[in-house]
């Protein structure tokens, strides 16, 4: 399917969204925040501040922002008011956007600020918590 230059800025203006998303969630501390508490502060970014939709939430009835896999969950775990982010997880944050009918999930993935960033294969971004403030994520 080939896109109009019209439909490709659109399309580049929800990544450009998207990126700003994992750009908020980068400058702050997770440690000590539920998975709740994360899906509800990107919930009201995207909404209230970007102008824009979670493109995951109310498809087939999923009512979150965001998926978030701690650890041991390896994708789509469900957001949850009694798991907290502990310095040493490594958490996976799969966010869609949805802006002007056009959606993007993350291409890029952050994973462990200290050693190397890697793209993963479910688009989602996996971030390594560390309360040490070098060791926070990056953008690549």
């Amino acid at each position: 399917m080939t896109k109009r230059p019209e439909e490709i800025a659109l399309m580049a203006e929800s990544g450009q969204l998207l990126a700003d998303v994992f750009g908020y969630l980068n400058q702050m501390s997770l440690i000590g925040m539920s998975t709740m508490q994360v899906n509800d502060l990107v919930d009201h970014l995207i909404v209230n501040e970007l102008k824009a939709r979670p493109a995951s939430k109310g498809q087939y009835g999923y009512a979150y922002a965001l998926n978030s896999s701690r650890n041991h969950v390896v994708c789509h775990g469900v957001p949850s008011a009694t798991e907290i982010l502990q310095s040493g997880d490594i958490v996976n944050f799969d966010i869609t956007l949805e802006k002007n009918g056009y959606g993007r999930s993350p291409l890029v993935a952050i994973v462990d600020g200290l050693t190397r960033s890697r793209y993963l294969p479910n688009g989602g971004v996996r971030i390594k918590l560390s309360s040490r403030p070098e060791a926070r994520a990056v953008r690549t």
